[in-house]
């Protein structure tokens, strides 16, 4: 019973605080992954009820509401963030397959890859920005 009782008083959690830890690039890689997961899925919800709604109900005021604010520079960067959790997602998960075949997984190549995933990600939203945009 006294070891118990020692045992409580002398409590420390098994894992540190995050305040501790420094943020490395396979930290953020890996939120921002499901990040763009929920996101992309939220988005997909969103715009397929929009897509049934117009169907259903063409003549609809609200529809051109909505056409309006995508239109505006508020919707372009909405859009834009959308495009950039696309490829981000797509590009995240490509290194995911390449990590279930067991390759890759040494500290140099996983934190080179995620950086690579991140400016290929930038990149491809700047250049799909551009095109629809311009």
């Amino acid at each position: 019973m006294n070891k118990i009782c020692n045992a409580k008083k002398n409590f420390a959690p098994l894992t540190p605080h995050l305040e501790i830890y420094k943020w490395q690039i396979n930290m953020i890689t890996s939120i921002l992954h499901r990040i763009s997961g929920v996101a992309i899925y939220t988005i997909l919800i969103l715009f397929s009820w929009l897509f049934c709604f117009n169907i259903l109900w063409p003549e609809c005021p609200m529809l051109s509401t909505i056409n309006d604010i995508l239109h505006s520079p508020f919707g372009k960067f909405g859009l834009t963030f959308c495009s950039f959790f696309l490829y981000y997602h797509i590009l995240n998960g490509l290194r995911h397959l390449v990590w279930d075949y067991g390759r890759g997984f040494e500290v140099p190549t996983i934190q080179f890859t995620g950086l690579l995933i991140l400016i290929f990600s930038i990149a491809l939203t700047a250049m799909t920005s551009f095109i629809l945009f311009f």
